[in-house]
């Protein structure tokens, strides 16, 4: 999805709005595939000041993910909003400045890319179908959601097993 900035850089208008629906195609992260079986929602305007362009606007997303604890797959969904700067490419900010930055090249600018790096910061670290989800047993794996297993909770270390056996 590109959008085109020209008449915002030539001083013909000073904000463009966008509200778009895209697909994006699945993505590889930290080892796993993220399904991305629904559009992505962009929303958002592009506005000129007296030096800068500025952009802001809602980045919406639904993906099917697989979860850490149980490694069943489930749907997510997430709202992103951001605000930033736009610059040509090449140019950048101080690093103190914590801004997001989207970078232009020939009057233009890929949303697509600006959503995959805007959902690539928002994915969490963990991710779980549920908040109280208990995962699968160690022992025989189970799904702990669906029920108790039966397996025995004291999991002690073969190397400490003989201090055990002193104990009892």
């Amino acid at each position: 999805m590109i959008v085109d900035i020209s008449k915002i850089l030539n001083g013909i208008v000073d904000e463009i709005s966008i509200s778009e629906k895209f697909r994006i195609k699945d993505l590889k992260v930290n080892g796993k595939i993220l399904k991305f079986n629904w559009p992505i929602s962009f929303d958002g305007k592009i506005l000129k000041s007296e030096e800068d362009i500025f952009v802001y606007g809602d980045l919406f997303y639904e993906y099917i993910d697989v979860c850490d604890r149980c490694l069943i797959e489930f749907k997510n969904s997430n709202t992103i909003s951001f605000d930033g700067i736009v610059l040509e490419k090449g140019k950048t900010v101080d690093e103190e400045d914590d801004i997001f930055v989207i970078h232009y090249d020939k009057g233009k600018i890929d949303l697509k890319e600006v959503a995959v790096f805007l959902i690539m910061m928002s994915l969490p670290m963990k991710s779980t179908c549920k908040e109280d989800c208990k995962g699968i047993c160690p022992q025989c794996g189970k799904d702990l959601n669906e029920g108790d297993c039966g397996c025995s909770d004291i999991d002690i270390d073969p190397r400490l097993a003989k201090l055990k056996e002193l104990i009892d």
